[in-house]
Order: C-alpha cells, then structure tokens, then sequence
C-alpha cells in the first residue's frame, strides 16, 4: 500500500530562531519550507510507525493556506503528484479549507484526519469562538461529508460530526511512544532536573492560543496556593520532546484547563510517566482517565473545583498506575488500527462507500 500523508502547518519565522533547531521539510505550495523540529515531532512519529506497520509512506505540508488560489494551485498539484507517483491513498491531517480543496481534486480515496480545533473551533480570550474558527469548523465538516474516510481522536469529536459524516468516521487517537515517555524515580527526575524535593510541582503547557484556557489555570493554581504555599506552578514551554520525560516525572500533577481537545498528547505522556493528572472534560480524558488512580476530571471550568482535586493529590503525592492503560495508545498499536482503516477503505467499491463504524476494532 502507498499513502501520501499531507500534514498541515505554518512555518514559523526564522527570526531569532536557532537555524540548527529547524528542519527542511516538502510542501505543497512553495517546495521546501523550514520548520521548527519540536513542531512536526508528532506527525514525524506517526509516519515512522505505519512505515513499520508495512505502509510505504510519502509526506509533503500544506502551507499557505489560508488564500483560497493557493489552495486551489496547491490541490492540482496534489493530483498530478497522486497520478504521477501512484498513491492507493491520501490522508490529510487537519481540516479547513485546505482539506475541502484537496478532497475535491484527489483522484483517490482521500482520508480525513481531524485533531480537533479543526473541528471544535478557535477563541478569543474571553472564551468566545472567533469568525475564523467557525469558518474553520464549517470547511472541516464539509470536507467530511465529501471524504472517504475520516478519523477523529474522540468519541466526543465523533458526535460532533453532521450525521453523514458520522456514518464513515472512526476513533483513533494520536499514539505516544513508551520508547520515549516511561516511568522514571521521581526523585531521580528532580535531581536531573535540579528542582526541589520539597516544592510540590504542577506541570502545565500553555500556548498563544487561547483554547488552552491559561487564565483558568493560573486562576486553579492561585487557590491552591492558598491551602498549600509551597507549590508552584512550572509553564512547560520550548521543552525538547525528548526531554519532556523527566518533566512528568518530577512533577506531583499535570493540570489541562482547555477549552476543548482532540487527544490531548500531554495528558497521554503524563499516564505513560505515571504522573497524576487533573483535568476539565475535554477530548478523551474521560475515556483515557477511566481506570486510573490518583486522578480527576471535572466536569465544569471552575477553578474552585479544579483546586480542590489538585489539593487532595498533592496532599497524597502519589504516583498513578496510568501506564498500565498506555498499550492502547502506544504507536505501534495506533498504526496497525490506522492501516486496518485504510485497507477497509481501498476494498469498498468506488461508488457506493460503506459506512465504516465496524469495520476497525
């Protein structure tokens, strides 16, 4: 099988950025483009796993997107790329309008894969979804409706589908690797770190984006401070991903406060680390959260609640069993569910595609 998997991104200025930290990547509408390493980690991830899954795996970025001309340039690109190279299958990850130009022009089965603020919607600070992001949300549902296939990372992100959609979309979450997250003495991880034994640590990864809802947890921290004055809130922020590993083992809690979430990656490596987590119903937290202790999901964005749950952890400071549920989401299991997909995909008839619910288990 040969898939083509088109990642979409911006990249980021070269402006008072390491040139060594940025890494030369293919795109579909100016060649080559540099990227930040730490930005692609992820999709670089995925594609070696369904390489090792047996998927012959090209990639290539949509960039500049936002112009629908370029959009359109780059999709007959795209085709004449499919056509040349004989791709059996496109999967595009990230909605919009680049998505629904690709699905029109690709003269395969085109796979979907949406994140989830592609689907969700992006905020302002106030915590209302900005023009954009409904725009955003309306293309990436369009898109479905013309797909193949789609792939989303939560049975939240299913039922938001339009029901069409929802007929011929599956659950699959973005894996992690246990190669690279796994439990570490804490102890050990805080000398390496250089942090003190005696300060509690919460973990949170903020963002310019403001569906990660910063006020809210800075607003959580602030309450638990009044309780316990010796903990401290660390903004992970421009971390190298491998060195994230000795972050989550050296923390007492991860906090997640976003708006919403696809299959948050950081609530994922915390598990496979064993670090407790406290978070608001985003995503699958609740799913991924089911069977692990000590750990909590709220239920509203209140940072009263959220206080109180990080309060009885850090009292406790213990580590979690979350690890032991990380085989469900460990690449290699992710990669061989994602093949099984597209190879339902490839055997249903042209012109008559079945909804595909079943299928993969």
């Amino acid at each position: 099988m040969k898939v083509l998997i088109i990642q979409v991104g911006t990249p980021e200025e070269q402006e008072n950025y390491p040139l060594e930290k940025l890494i030369r990547e293919p795109t579909l509408t100016h060649g080559t483009k540099l990227f930040r390493h730490h930005s692609i980690v992820n999709n670089v991830q995925t594609r070696e796993s369904l390489k090792m899954a047996g998927v012959h795996i090209d990639y290539i970025y949509f960039t500049e997107r936002k112009n629908p001309i370029n959009c359109f340039k780059a999709s007959l690109r795209l085709r004449k790329m499919v056509k040349q190279n004989g791709y059996d299958l496109v999967n595009q990850y990230w909605g919009g309008l680049s998505s629904l130009f690709a699905s029109f022009f690709c003269p395969c089965p085109y796979v979907l894969s949406l994140m989830g603020s592609d689907l969700y919607g992006q905020y302002k600070s106030n915590g209302t979804k900005t023009w954009k992001g409904r725009m955003l949300c309306f293309f990436s549902q369009l898109t479905c409706f013309f797909a193949t296939g789609v792939i989303v990372m939560s049975e939240n992100m299913k039922r938001k589908l339009w029901t069409i959609a929802r007929k011929k979309a599956i659950v699959i979450p973005e894996g992690i690797s246990s190669g690279v997250f796994y439990p570490i003495d804490s102890e050990i991880a805080r000398r390496h770190l250089s942090w003190d034994d005696n300060q509690l640590k919460i973990l949170f990864f903020p963002s310019i984006a403001y569906v990660k809802n910063t006020p809210l947890a800075q607003a959580a921290f602030k309450k638990t401070k009044e309780i316990l004055p010796s903990v401290d809130l660390f903004l992970a922020k421009d971390i190298p991903h491998a060195e994230l590993v000795w972050y989550y083992n050296a923390a007492d809690v991860l906090l997640l406060t976003s708006y919403h979430e696809g299959s948050n990656n950081s609530l994922k490596e915390a598990l496979a680390c064993n670090l407790p987590i406290v978070t608001v119903n985003v995503g699958d937290a609740t799913e991924r959260l089911e069977n692990v202790y000590p750990s909590e999901v709220v239920k509203s964005h209140d940072a009263q609640d959220l206080a109180e749950k990080m309060v009885k952890i850090l009292e406790e400071r213990k580590r979690s069993n979350g690890s032991l549920i990380i085989p469900e989401v460990e690449l290699g299991n992710v990669a061989l569910r994602i093949v099984a997909f597209y190879k339902s995909l490839l055997k249903q008839p042209k012109a008559k595609q079945q909804p595909v619910n079943n299928l993969v288990k």
